[in-house]
């Protein structure tokens, strides 16, 4: 579990690095959504060369049987790196992250307590319920702190 763990955090810390880096080619490029076609190609392509090693290639009649609905999280990662590359040379990364954290907070909390997606059903309690709220109160603090109190 431990080792999950860690790894959950540099994972995390490699989704802050790979929106800034599609953000700056965005930027260099002149086009965030030419930018984005080429983060997702640059990705099919390595989501390939993952996958060959396992040749199970059963899974393409499994394939089938899946509900096409599900099958939309590309179009979902898509408009969110698509989103990412717009919005951090605008809110910075950092800001767009603690936001971006907040929202999965909100989600994740609802669709473990609904047990939906294939999450265990996880009850939404009081401490989790004010951990939520103290998370927000964290999110306006990090966005907001040097307004209510600017460094000089």
């Amino acid at each position: 579990m431990l080792t999950l763990s860690l790894m959950a955090l540099a994972v995390g810390a490699f989704i802050s690095l790979h929106m800034s880096m599609n953000a700056q080619t965005g930027v260099l490029l002149g086009d965030a959504r030419l930018a984005n076609v080429f983060f997702w190609l640059f990705g099919l392509i390595a989501a390939v060369l993952l996958a060959l090693p396992r040749q199970d290639y059963s899974l393409l009649r499994r394939l089938g049987g899946i509900p096409p609905w599900l099958l939309l999280a590309g179009a979902l990662g898509a408009c969110i790196a698509l989103f990412a590359s717009i919005a951090i040379p605008k809110l910075g990364a950092a800001n767009l992250t603690v936001l971006l954290l907040a929202g999965q907070l909100l989600a994740s909390s609802a669709l473990s307590a609904a047990g939906a997606l294939g999450s265990p059903r996880t009850p939404l309690s009081l401490v989790k319920l004010a951990g939520l709220v103290l998370m927000l109160a964290g999110t306006a603090l990090a966005l907001y702190a040097d307004r209510i109190n600017p460094s000089r």
